[in-house]
């Protein structure tokens, strides 16, 4: 079970510690830490990272040196996973692929937010390769990424019939403890923050097309939600089913989860990782993380997982936010 948690800082863990109390804290207790963690290539950005945590690799060696880079012999921007061949460019086996060639009846499935994230988990045999779709708002895979045609028409079936984002229309993101500032972030009035939409509480659109009068007024429901920690909550609970549908830990042979957790990212760039919003979520990561392995223990027994969590890459604090 690989746990990536897009643009999480290592030291979320220590500088939260004292509001943290479920998943990550029980991780950290039951596991190996390390908390000195260096990328020693340029763009750390999502997709060389998930590449590179899946390959084992540098970007020099899977071939994923950035989400997208200039072409000079093309004069054209790349994205790094185009729709006709979404891993033309990946050059190199994937952990899901290893653990294929040496156990066929093993399952792997790779579930994210973000489609180049798991895509690039998911590798060249997975069962499973899904995402999130913020046009449609709803979880969408490809054909081109499951071995067996009628395998990939039934995943899109079973996606087609789940809607995670209507119950979120008008939805309000509050802090857990209520109105008043925490001392470990920042003021909720950072400067780092858009001038629109900065303060507790976050009103989400509503379906419709409706925007509540002091929401934020750049998106539809299906893009904000992004930005709120419900993104997450969508993610386990799709990789929870997931657990399910595709019988993952139900026999002897190693199955591979890996999932994309996204909001952590999209909730750093809009509000920085100093903000009040982004110590909200990493504590209601904790708490969704805590409930999602204490499933995952009732669907597979309690022993029978191995869980790494881990990020892409971080995020340095925004120089508005400078007390210098």
């Amino acid at each position: 079970m690989l746990l990536v948690v897009d643009q999480m800082r290592a030291d979320y863990l220590s500088r939260f510690s004292s509001r943290l109390s479920g998943g990550l804290v029980r991780l950290e207790q039951e596991g190996m830490v390390f908390e000195e963690a260096y990328q020693d290539y340029a763009n750390t950005e999502t997709a060389p990272g998930h590449a590179s945590l899946i390959t084992g690799l540098p970007p020099s060696r899977h071939g994923i040196v950035g989400n997208q880079w200039y072409d000079r012999s093309s004069h054209e921007t790349i994205y790094c996973i185009p729709p006709g061949e979404p891993l033309r460019y990946l050059d190199a086996s994937t952990l899901g692929e290893w653990i294929k060639k040496e156990s066929p009846a093993s399952r792997v499935v790779a579930v994210s937010g973000k489609d180049r994230s798991a895509i690039l988990m998911g590798g060249r045999e997975a069962d499973a390769v899904l995402w999130y779709d913020p046009e449609k708002g709803r979880f969408t895979t490809s054909d081109r990424l499951v071995r067996r045609a009628r395998a990939a028409a039934e995943i899109s079936g079973w996606l087609a019939g789940l809607d995670p984002v209507s119950k979120l229309s008008c939805a309000v993101w509050d802090r857990l403890d209520g109105p008043g500032d925490l001392p470990e972030a920042h003021p909720d009035d950072d400067p780092c923050e858009p001038e629109n939409g900065r303060l507790f509480p976050h009103r989400l659109p509503c379906l419709g097309g409706l925007l509540p009068s002091k929401g934020p007024e750049h998106g539809s429901l299906a893009e904000e939600v992004g930005e709120t920690p419900y993104f997450d909550e969508m993610i386990l609970d799709l990789a929870e089913n997931a657990i399910d549908r595709f019988a993952l830990g139900a026999d002897d042979a190693p199955d591979l989860l890996a999932v994309g957790l996204s909001a952590t990212d999209l909730i750093g760039h809009r509000y920085g990782p100093d903000s009040q919003e982004m110590l909200d979520q990493i504590r209601r990561l904790d708490r969704r993380v805590g409930l999602f392995l204490r499933r995952l223990e009732e669907k597979v027994g309690a022993g029978r997982s191995v869980v790494v969590l881990t990020s892409d890459h971080g995020i340095v604090s925004c120089p508005e936010s400078d007390p210098r």
